[in-house]
């Protein structure tokens, strides 16, 4: 299919790829290697409707799209049950010299590999639909980095019963030759004074120190409102399987589930409350506002590569999912997010759940101490949340 998207205009790739870029980035360190791949710098700002290829899943809770021209970007994620979008949508698309190559835009969800912000984050892939024989379908979206010739891969699953998507990424090097790797999938959240960052860790590294979270030095960096500069937040051992946000003003929020043994990695950034992080609000987007970032990764920080063995392939599976009017989780699974939180002036707690299928007659409980303190049996479904 095909959508219009009010596009700036980027002027003639350059047509002698740079050798090599000298650029020192302690998050990219391979952000130099780049060549065959020409750099896209020429940027205007002029702006027209432009049309772009789009690939659309559907079910009955959700609808996404993803845009292979633009290295597979998961455009939007819309949440049926509550008629709202579910992440950061970017209604433009506003370059900036952000990517490797140079052009970059906002939104939706990037996906990353070898490196960050990669060759490909604004040039076409391969992409493709598949229909499962368990009712699901998937589109299946990935490419050859020409630089390292290795192959990456992402399959964005949805069921037809299921209020979630699931990713499956493969990355295989095809070569005879080890090559160093990692991969991160980039997700983009609306950000304002009431964004709070959701895990377990209790420490998390800012590339210039080990902060603890979420209060550091009698800060609560676990809001948003309380970073003044753009922060990196790569979380530390976290004990559960859950990273997300929640926007309590907004009353919404994405949870990513996955196996910390094998997406090891979760991050948060903020571009922070000064002017220095406001004005890349007015670069990238016209209308949409300012965005944070939550991000899962093959490994703890960016700064951590691996060498994928010559002819091998690694390959795992992650899910994300909406949440909304249950406040902040404290804990997800593929089945249901938990909230609990404490009522100002009452001290009342309030218990949250948002499940991702269907539940007839379901038994909630709370204990403390090891004594239950309250059960109700009722029904669930990701249109209601308890």
């Amino acid at each position: 299919d095909t959508i219009v998207i009010p596009t700036y205009e980027r002027g003639a790739e350059d047509i002698n790829p740079p050798l090599l870029m000298k650029r020192r980035n302690p998050i990219h360190p391979g952000s130099s290697i780049m060549y065959p791949y020409p750099l896209q710098e020429s940027l205007f700002n002029r702006k027209a409707d432009r049309t772009w290829r789009i690939f659309y899943l559907e079910n009955a809770y959700l609808k996404l799209g993803v845009l292979p021209e633009l290295g597979g970007r998961l455009h939007f994620l819309f949440n049926k049950s509550t008629g709202e979008e579910a992440i950061y949508h970017n209604h433009v698309l506003k370059w900036a010299r952000i990517g490797i190559r140079g052009a970059w835009v906002s939104g939706g969800i990037e996906w990353n590999f070898p490196n960050g912000h990669t060759v490909t984050s604004s040039s076409p892939i391969d992409c493709a639909i598949r229909k499962n024989k368990d009712g699901s379908a998937s589109l299946l979206f990935g490419d050859i980095e020409r630089a390292s010739r290795m192959r990456w891969s992402v399959a964005v699953t949805l069921y037809p019963d299921r209020a979630f998507f699931e990713t499956e990424m493969r990355l295989a090097n095809r070569t005879v030759l080890p090559n160093r790797y990692w991969f991160w999938a980039n997700s983009a959240a609306p950000v304002n004074k009431t964004m709070e960052y959701i895990t377990t860790a209790t420490k998390v590294f800012t590339l210039k120190d080990v902060m603890s979270f979420p209060i550091h030095n009698g800060v609560d960096i676990h809001w948003d409102k309380n970073h003044v500069e753009a922060q990196d937040m790569f979380c530390l051992n976290p004990r559960d399987e859950i990273v997300g946000w929640y926007n309590h003003e907004l009353q919404k929020g994405l949870v990513n589930v996955a196996d910390r043994t094998e997406a090891r990695g979760t991050k948060f950034f903020t571009w922070g409350n000064c002017d220095d992080g406001g004005i890349w609000e007015e670069r990238l987007t016209d209308a949409d506002g300012p965005y944070a970032e939550m991000q899962s990764g093959r490994f703890p920080t960016m700064g951590i590569w691996e060498i994928l063995s010559p002819c091998s392939e690694e390959s795992w599976k992650e899910v994300w999912y909406p949440v909304a009017k249950i406040g902040a989780p404290f804990f997800a699974n593929r089945e249901a997010a938990f909230a609990l939180s404490q009522e100002k002036g009452s001290g009342r707690l309030k218990f949250g759940v948002q499940v991702t299928k269907r539940l007839e007659k379901a038994g909630l409980s709370a204990q403390l101490g090891g004594k239950t303190i309250w059960t109700r049996q009722t029904s669930l479904s990701p249109e209601t949340p308890f």
